[in-house]
């Protein structure tokens, strides 16, 4: 009985380590990009992207967001994820209503940007989304490259704003 302990602890000590390698030889950064249409004007689409304190009724896994100063949300929000993580975004590019860059807060096992780009289309709007990702911790780095893909949260966020604006979106990649 303790033999079988030992071995079935030893075995996913073993699993853990070789998951903590792999990821250890995966690169930190990475690219990716999603994008999808959305049958409102680029001024609409921007504005509910723009606005933190309206996030949790469309994007999936958030509790709340707050921003740094409710007046001018170019100075950047907080969110609190379904979990409780407090993820602070700061915005380096502001260009209404085509060009959005924002970065995820210092601190965390991942990082980087998200640019988020809108163009219209004759039915109304394609937002393209690109991480510039950084994911610093390597059981995180592995996971995130081989079992949730990089291109997961986008998709989430892109669907959720599909959904508040009443919309069925399909995302590509």
């Amino acid at each position: 009985m303790l033999k079988g302990i030992l071995i079935l602890f030893g075995a996913f000590a073993g699993l853990i380590a070789l998951v903590a390698i792999i990821g250890a030889m995966l690169p930190v950064k990475h690219v990716a990009t999603q994008s999808a249409d959305y049958g409102k004007p680029p001024d609409a689409v921007w504005a509910t992207i723009t606005d933190p304190t309206k996030f949790a009724a469309w994007r999936p896994n958030m509790k709340t967001a707050t921003p740094a100063d409710p007046a001018d949300p170019r100075r950047g929000w907080t969110e609190i994820w379904s979990h409780g993580e407090q993820v602070p975004i700061t915005v380096e590019e502001w260009t209404p209503p085509r060009k959005l860059v924002t970065r995820l807060g210092p601190g965390m096992a991942f990082g980087g940007t998200w640019t988020f780009e809108l163009a219209p289309t004759p039915a109304g709007t394609r937002l393209r989304i690109t991480e510039n990702g950084e994911v610093y911790n390597p059981i995180f780095r592995f996971l995130s490259r081989f079992v949730f893909g990089h291109t997961a949260s986008m998709r989430d966020y892109l669907k959720g704003l599909g959904k508040a604006f009443g919309e069925e979106t399909q995302v590509a990649g």
